[in-house]
């Protein structure tokens, strides 16, 4: 885990593929550890998720809702997220960041914490210029630089100022996005240096300040080694937009011919949308030159591919829609299953105080039946004390009336002899 935070993949996968051999010995926890960090590796290679990866993802997603730590259930998120991002689902994915987001208040400072924030901030705001919401885009952005100097990742910084200038610019709003360029430029980070001469230049470009926008694209081209005539960029550097640029400010300076060669450029790129506008920049240029053959010729690729894209768009539009309305009937069955668990531990809660009632009433029934007889007893022995107390009294003057009796007849029988 440690290893792929610090982005040392080579080493991670040869602790991954140790794991896996001794898999068999280790325990539940202990597995379902192991297929997160090779989810979070995927993503951290930046290897897109495809269909069904948020199938597969949701067992461990479950195990770490139910037992993992708060951290834990953020990072599942962040997860679960990052794979409906790539699946271009972006309300499902928001919806999963803006749960870690939630997630994260009660979970202790720490740089884990910290950087994960960063993380899902930087793709809340991708997702919002996805959704070509720039303000929105630009204020997740900021958010992001927030927790991305708390632990001082000078690259994330940069990448952000990049993207909130690239929403200024789109914006319109040109002199604000120059006004970025020097903070980004003061972090020192050469990977990103040379990537900000061409954002730069297709700014002047846009403001028409031709000469400010050559001096940025001739510092580039000398930074990255681009020579003429070929004009070709090292494999792993963005040349598209590098080409995109160039064709762009060849065509604003009139120069027609160059304008073509890096729309013909373009055209080879992998990347379809940049080929959308390198068929759009063709045939205005043809028109320029006023080859009426050419025109239509990339007037129709153009209108093929953007049909094309289109399509593509409606496609994953209703795989959304399908999407959303598949969670919206899990939801409701889950509602519905946690509602009938209430209504029955409701029912035996009510049958529980029931029978508490009914115990309690029995008990105090119990008491009064019990101090009744005790009364009872007592009164029954107090009139059986009086029944005797009486009989002891008639038994005395009974005895006194035999006494008096046999003294009578004593005398009688004295006199007698007498």
């Amino acid at each position: 885990d440690s290893l792929l935070s610090a982005y040392k993949f080579t080493e991670a996968n040869k602790e991954l593929d140790t794991y896996l051999q001794n898999e068999k010995n280790k325990n539940e926890q202990d597995s379902v550890y192991f297929s997160l960090l090779q989810y979070d590796k995927r993503n951290k290679q930046f290897q897109p998720f495809t269909t069904g990866s948020d199938s597969m993802f949701t067992p461990i997603y479950k195990y770490y809702e139910k037992k993992g730590s708060n951290y834990e259930k953020m990072r599942v998120n962040y997860l679960m997220g990052s794979i409906y991002r790539d699946l271009e689902w972006p309300t499902e994915a928001q919806r999963y960041f803006h749960k870690a987001i939630s997630l994260s208040e009660s979970v202790a400072e720490s740089y884990d914490k910290n950087k994960l924030l960063m993380m899902i901030y930087g793709q809340i705001g991708e997702l919002y210029r996805y959704k070509v919401n720039l303000d929105l885009s630009i204020e997740m952005s900021k958010k992001s630089i927030k927790y991305a100097r708390k632990i001082n990742d000078k690259l994330f910084i940069s990448n952000s100022l990049r993207k909130i200038a690239s929403c200024m610019t789109d914006k319109g709003e040109y002199a604000k996005a120059l006004k970025t360029y020097p903070d980004l430029l003061e972090l020192k980070e050469d990977s990103v240096a040379s990537s900000c001469l061409l954002q730069i230049a297709d700014i002047y470009i846009k403001m028409s300040d031709f000469s400010k926008a050559k001096t940025c694209l001739e510092k580039y081209e000398k930074d990255m080694n681009i020579k003429s005539p070929l004009y070709e960029i090292s494999p792993g550097y963005n040349h598209e937009t590098y080409y995109s640029i160039k064709a762009s400010y060849f065509f604003d300076t009139n120069k027609i011919d160059s304008a073509i060669y890096f729309c013909m450029k373009l055209t080879t790129c992998k990347d379809k949308d940049y080929h959308i506008g390198a068929y759009d920049c063709l045939a205005f240029c043809y028109a320029k030159k006023g080859n009426k053959d050419s025109v239509i010729k990339y007037q129709d690729l153009c209108l093929l591919e953007s049909r094309a894209t289109n399509e593509a768009a409606i496609a994953n539009q209703i795989q959304e829609l399908q999407s959303n309305f598949d969670v919206s009937i899990e939801r409701e069955k889950t509602t519905k299953a946690i509602i009938q668990k209430q209504e029955t531990e409701n029912k035996a809660l009510i049958i529980i105080i029931l029978l508490g009632v009914i115990i309690v009433v029995t008990a105090i029934l119990l008491l009064i039946k019990k101090k009744r007889y005790a009364q009872l007893l007592n009164q029954y022995q107090r009139v059986l004390f009086e029944i005797k107390s009486e009989k002891d009294k008639m038994n005395v003057l009974m005895a006194q009336d035999r006494q008096d009796e046999f003294s009578k007849q004593e005398n009688k029988v004295a006199t007698a002899i007498n």
